[in-house]
């Protein structure tokens, strides 16, 4: 089509805009506030508490939320949102996976919600035939090699007959060689053939900026398995396919990337 859906951490929004001719344009009357409908539409138990958070001095701390991710799939919108309950970028709640409907003129209809893992910080949606797939820190990004217990991978399944019912989000069962690597997730890729990429690390510095070896490095793994052992109760070990350190002053974030096809590259 000729519309482009847009998200972002700071304004936690979507935004629509139209491609006519060579041109863009933003359409800001169909922009869509993320925390709002948060709150409003889906009915969620957590969400009626947002913006009741109290300070020492008894002040509203406003809960903060970011866009992470979007995929379109099957006439459907999915937006992935991060949520701090009290501003700043410490105390994470779940995430959501919010469904929109896609209607003829671009705008977006609410329709459902599921929830999913705490921090998941500019993540790729994955999908694979009725499945939503994403990552999640599970938490403040923490350094000096230190792990979320509550990282984790989670699907969502949308099929049609889900559909008013998708806050049914499962968590993979992990064999014990992921469950206890030390490492955090940060990313995937889902490929056609059912090959799954999954990058984990943790950072090794300080966190700071002032000196080479506070600005982060990160030890990690990338690691390969199937979606049929990712959903399987009793899950055989993952191929470890890099086991690899990045030194100190050698950045912060980290991404994967895997090709099926392999002439595009």
């Amino acid at each position: 089509g000729n519309t482009i859906y847009a998200t972002g951490y700071d304004l936690g929004q979507v935004g629509i805009a139209h491609v006519v001719d060579d041109q863009i344009a933003e359409d800001t009357t169909k922009t869509v506030n993320l925390k709002q409908d948060i709150k409003e539409k889906t009915g969620d138990v957590d969400a009626a508490s947002y913006d009741t958070y109290k300070d020492t001095n008894g002040k509203v701390q406003f809960t903060s939320v970011h866009g992470e991710g979007l995929l379109i799939k099957d006439g459907y919108l999915y937006v992935a949102a991060s949520v701090n309950k009290k501003g700043g970028a410490d105390d994470y709640d779940n995430g959501y996976l919010l469904q929109y409907k896609i209607k003829n003129d671009g705008s977006l209809e609410y329709r459902d919600y599921a929830r999913i893992g705490k921090n998941t910080n500019n993540v790729r949606l994955n999908s694979y035939n009725n499945l939503i797939l994403s990552t999640a820190i599970g938490g403040y990004q923490n350094y000096g090699n230190q792990s979320n217990p509550e990282s984790a991978l989670n699907y969502v399944d949308v099929s049609d007959n889900h559909i008013g019912r998708i806050h049914e989000t499962q968590s993979v069962h992990l064999p014990e060689q992921v469950k206890n690597d030390g490492y955090d997730f940060r990313d995937m890729k889902v490929l056609p053939n059912g090959s799954v990429y999954i990058l984990k690390y943790t950072l090794s510095g300080s966190g700071g900026s002032s000196t080479q070896d506070a600005v982060s490095g990160f030890n990690g793994r990338v690691y390969k398995t199937t979606m049929s052992n990712l959903r399987s109760a009793n899950p055989d070990d993952w191929e470890i396919v890099l086991d690899e350190s990045v030194a100190a002053g050698g950045g912060w974030s980290g991404r994967l990337d895997a090709e099926y096809y392999t002439k595009r590259l």
